[in-house]
């Protein structure tokens, strides 16, 4: 009896960790998806056709995407203390026949919020 209660332990145990994602991949895939929405919106097609990848920033990333993240935040008058948030994700975003940018996306308390970069819309819009 002792024996399949901790075996059902320890199952759940890693059900729990493979679904919920130990390292956060699900919210990483999540803001991908809301990027990307998001940038389908702005130009009026499919959001099939758009794809990205999202890079979590911390303390530890590069200096040049930490600079970018915070930039953008700045841009759009949102705070850029980055711990402020409980996750800040940069994602380049792909746009087959156009450019390609980089989007933030902030998680806090459970909400995902997406900001665009005004001179990415520009040249996804062409009115740059």
């Amino acid at each position: 009896m002792i024996k399949k209660t901790i075996f059902l332990i320890i199952v759940l145990s890693c059900l729990l960790l493979f679904v919920g994602g130990c390292d956060g991949s699900s919210t990483k895939q999540n803001a991908v998806s809301i990027a990307c929405t998001e940038v389908s919106t702005i130009l009026g097609v499919d959001v099939s056709e758009i794809s990205g990848t999202a890079e979590k920033i911390t303390e530890n990333t590069n200096e040049s995407h930490y600079m970018m993240a915070l930039m953008i935040l700045s841009q759009a008058n949102m705070d850029n203390s980055l711990g402020s948030y409980d996750s800040v994700y940069l994602v380049e975003v792909n746009v087959p026949n156009q450019d390609s940018g980089m989007v933030v996306v902030v998680e806090n308390n459970g909400t995902l919020t997406t900001v665009v970069p005004q001179g990415f819309i520009d040249r996804l819009t062409g009115t740059e």
